[in-house]
């Protein structure tokens, strides 16, 4: 019979968020105790009800040191700045800017 997975414990949970983990909701998170602390990258969001097992597995966001801003991991202001960017509206609007010289061309080319 196959043993049941053992699961980190909360208080060892805490070691993954003080290395940078972002844990949400670390009560909801279970991590096979076979993974370490150095398997699970810093900056790497593990999602409410969150199961990682398998102690091959290996999670790791690419995170410089130097970039690393703790306001944007809280959700807070980055940089300071007043302004808000807004690319998804600047899509659109560029993309119906093209459409509509499209059609107007092609009229004139029917005339």
């Amino acid at each position: 019979m196959k043993e049941p997975i053992q699961y980190h414990s909360q208080e060892e949970l805490n070691k993954f968020l003080e290395k940078g983990v972002i844990i949400p909701e670390p009560q909801s998170v279970k991590i096979e105790r076979s993974i370490n602390l150095p398997q699970i990258g810093k900056g790497t969001f593990l999602h409410p009800f969150s199961r990682i097992e398998g102690e091959q597995s290996y999670i790791e966001l690419p995170v410089d040191d130097a970039s690393w801003e703790e306001a944007f991991q809280e959700g807070g202001d980055i940089g300071g700045g007043d302004s808000e960017d807004t690319p998804g509206f600047t899509l659109v609007v560029a993309s119906a800017a093209i459409a509509m010289a499209v059609f107007v061309n092609a009229r004139r080319e029917e005339e």
